[in-house]
């Protein structure tokens, strides 16, 4: 006997209930409830079933057993103030029969696209099926069309019986559509592959699809009336009942909308001062990078500001791994920090091999936010990232006063731009201006790390513990982008930040881009500056963060008031800070300073904390610098640029020179002459071939150059090789032994000399000064 199917026809009354009677079957008795009775009972037993979709799940109330009894039978955590984890009320079963309408809207949907696919589906077989016809004719001739026809109206056939076969239980009462849907599509394929898919095939498949699926269309149509329910107000949060309020509000609208968290549920809620804390439980698929990204939609939910909600991992169970279902997340009621928070003083402490810089408080006001500088064994960098105007400059100084306060540091600064941080400029025992010094202080720092690398290996030292004899060395670049866009620059200093962090040396880099553009590109550069400390500030950027600081919320969530913060290292909180706001010498003193910080500046604090000493290595590698020294440097620096701008406004600036009519072609004039005159200007089509190698084109001055051209005023590296070709070294390999430059930097301090005329090549890797450079040396 067949078995019955289950499933309800589609326009089919079930069977009225019977009482049993002859035969066993249920003969029809008197209903004992009247209408009303009836209703109230379908009232309740509806309530029962939403209430019943809203509860946890086995799986749920399985991972809260061990919390107690009480949490596996209710959800509720083992304290006293234990958040529901279902909404109750009024509002809680409306909020499940919505959830079932959508539900019930997009089953509709997905059931109401099948006879498209389908349709579809057998157009897209039976073009492919003439296609294959059409080969098998020109392949064998009319038997070959005939043969191939016949196979694939067969495959079709017996295509649709395997799918047949295998989801009869789910076709159930759909059984006679299904087949002669099937048996249709598998004739309009065998049609077409014999005939060819013409418009008439076309018009047939679209009136035989349409007239199949009209009973599959109106058995699944889409609910589109809303559930009447009543509007649910949500509380505000008022002292005294901010846990329960901030649970139910998260499980009305954060939980309940499949867009942000659905399935979700805030439980062991507890509240410390101005902010309270939970875990929350995560539906399956959600993890905390999602929820970081959806934070801004969340803190919308709840009626917050984005910097009041954080999320971080839960922490480790006593198997030493955390379940990554649950995150720890804090909600700040009410911040104290809502003014501007002075610098007054350096803020460093060291303990533990740990060193660390105090940058301001976070928003709860609990705690402070601490640079880490020194870990056990090695030095760490860092990046401060942020706009113009949000402060960036006053975290950069922060740093500097507070780390040089410990006197086991001494800074390096660079600025490409030129007018970035004057105060650091001034103070800095080592610093250059200008993106024309950047090659001969990347030098120095190559220099500096090549030999400490040695002599940690000489003293068997397999890390870095700072002292006052042996300082650590802290190099600020500000507007790194600008240094790193030269080419090859960003490689060089990502292997500066890799090697030197177990030898004592950092990096402190400031840009205004919190993208790869502010690393040139260099992912080694990146991740070895990202390791360390990660300062993100706001920027206009939505999508570059994430390859910054994809640990922390996006930038944007901060206010647009200067001074707040994201800080990322081993020891930071997910959460917004306050920087100390430290005053430069050049920015005028809002009237909102205390009267006894009128006057403190960083310039101040700088000269009030000095660098420690140089170890002797870094003082003979800061050698290769022409501008060292204090107050003699700046004036130094301040004439070398006041002498370049003169002599810029002084010399006439190269012009194209006319050629008169019926005169042969002008003298080729060299376009660039500070490149050696390797470029010249092409008059005509008619002028005289470019040299290809430099030294063609400076064998015709080269004593005019070296006679106009002091080598005292080289860089450092230029010099120590130039010393070295008149020391009576010639192969390049005795110059680096000599100088204890690296090869790459011989290599192009020859070739810049070959360029100025004060160095001549004798054949692969052999150099000589040329005369009128020895003259002048004697």
């Amino acid at each position: 006997m067949a078995r019955k199917s289950m499933i309800r026809r589609p326009g089919r009354n079930p069977s009225p209930a019977r009482g049993k009677g002859k035969g066993g079957w249920r003969q029809p008795g008197p209903d004992p409830l009247n209408r009303a009775q009836r209703a109230a009972i379908n009232a309740v037993v509806t309530d029962v079933l939403a209430a019943e979709r809203a509860r946890p799940t086995r799986a749920d109330r399985d991972r809260r057993a061990e919390r107690g009894p009480a949490a596996a039978l209710f959800g509720l955590g083992n304290t006293t103030t234990a958040a529901p984890t279902v909404p109750t009320g009024p509002g809680g079963p409306g909020r499940a029969a919505e959830q079932a309408r959508r539900d019930r809207i997009r089953a509709g949907r997905a059931a109401r696209r099948w006879p498209f696919k389908a349709t579809a589906a057998t157009a897209a077989a039976g073009y492919g099926a003439w296609g294959a016809a059409e080969l098998a004719e020109v392949a064998a001739g009319p038997a070959g069309h005939l043969l191939a026809s016949t196979t694939i109206g067969t495959l079709a056939l017996g295509a649709a019986a395997t799918v047949g076969a295998a989801y009869r239980k789910r076709i159930g009462a759909w059984r006679r559509h299904y087949w002669c849907a099937t048996c249709g599509a598998a004739s309009w394929i065998t049609l077409t592959s014999i005939d060819g898919a013409g418009w008439g095939l076309l018009a047939t498949l679209v009136a035989g699809a349409a007239a199949v699926s009209t009973g599959w269309l109106r058995a699944h149509e889409v609910p589109v009336p809303p559930v009447e329910q009543p509007d649910v107000a949500v509380p505000p949060v008022t002292a005294g009942c901010e846990l329960d309020t901030l649970a139910a509000r998260w499980a009305t609208e954060v939980a309940g909308n499949p867009k942000l968290a659905p399935d979700s549920a805030l439980t062991d809620g507890r509240q410390h001062g101005n902010h309270c804390e939970y875990t929350l439980e995560l539906a399956a698929g959600m993890t905390l990078g999602k929820l970081r990204g959806l934070q801004e939609g969340i803190a919308s939910a709840m009626r917050l500001d984005p910097m009041q909600l954080t999320f971080a991992p839960a922490p480790a169970g006593a198997h030493g791994f955390r379940d990554s279902s649950k995150v720890a997340v804090q909600i700040i009621l009410s911040s104290p920090i809502t003014g501007p928070v002075y610098w007054r003083e350096p803020a460093f402490t060291y303990s533990g091999g740990f060193g660390r810089i105090g940058l301001g408080p976070y928003i709860d006001g609990e705690a402070q936010a601490a640079y880490e500088l020194f870990r056990p064994r090695g030095m760490f960098s860092g990046v401060v990232i942020g706009s113009t105007g949000k402060g960036k400059s006053s975290v950069v100084n922060g740093i500097v006063v507070s780390a040089r306060s410990s006197g086991m540091v001494t800074t390096w600064y660079l600025d490409p731009k030129g007018n970035s941080s004057p105060d650091l400029a001034r103070h800095a025992t080592v610093s250059e201006i200008g993106l024309e010094r950047a090659e001969a202080f990347t030098v120095a720092a190559e220099t500096l790390v090549r030999w400490l690398g040695k002599q940690a290996a000489a003293n068997n030292q397999a890390g870095f513990a700072p002292s006052a004899d042996r300082p650590g060395y802290l190099i600020v670049i500000d507007e790194c982008d600008m240094l790193f866009a030269i080419k090859g620059m960003a490689q060089r200093w990502g292997q500066l930040a890799k090697t030197g962090r177990s030898l004592g040396l950092s990096l402190l880099l400031a840009t205004q881009y919190a993208g790869m553009t502010a690393f040139g590109g260099s992912e080694l550069l990146r991740s070895s500056v990202r390791v360390g400390n990660v300062v993100l500030m706001r920027t206009e950027s939505n999508t570059s963060d994430a390859l910054i600081a994809p640990d922390l919320p996006k930038s944007t969530t901060l206010p647009s008031a200067p001074g707040y913060a994201y800080l990322k290292n081993e020891g930071a909180a997910p959460a917004a800070l306050k920087n100390s706001w430290l005053l430069t010498s050049d920015e005028p003193t809002p009237e909102c300073f205390p009267d006894e910080l009128a006057d403190y500046n960083a310039d101040v604090a700088l000269a009030a904390h000095p660098d420690a000493a140089m170890c002797p290595i870094g003082a003979k590698a800061a050698q290769l610098l022409t501008e060292v020294g204090g107050q003699e440097r700046e004036e130094t620096r301040a004439a070398r640029l006041r002498d370049e701008i003169a002599r810029f406004l002084a010399a006439p600036l190269p012009a194209p020179a006319a050629t008169p009519a019926g005169s042969g072609p002008a003298e080729p004039a060299p376009v660039l002459a500070g490149m050696g005159a390797r470029f010249t200007a092409l008059p005509g089509p008619l002028a005289p071939v470019v040299p290809l190698h430099p030294e063609t084109a400076v064998e015709t001055a080269p004593a005019a150059a070296s006679a106009s051209l002091d080598p005292n005023a080289l860089p450092g590296a230029q010099r120590a090789v130039l010393a070295a070709l008149n020391a009576g070294h010639t192969k390049s390999g005795e110059i680096g032994h000599a100088t204890g430059l690296a090869a790459a930097t011989v290599s192009r301090a020859l070739t810049a000399l070959g360029e100025h005329g004060l160095a001549q090549r004798r054949g692969f890797g052999e150099w000589t000064a040329t005369d009128g450079d020895q003259q002048q040396a004697s």
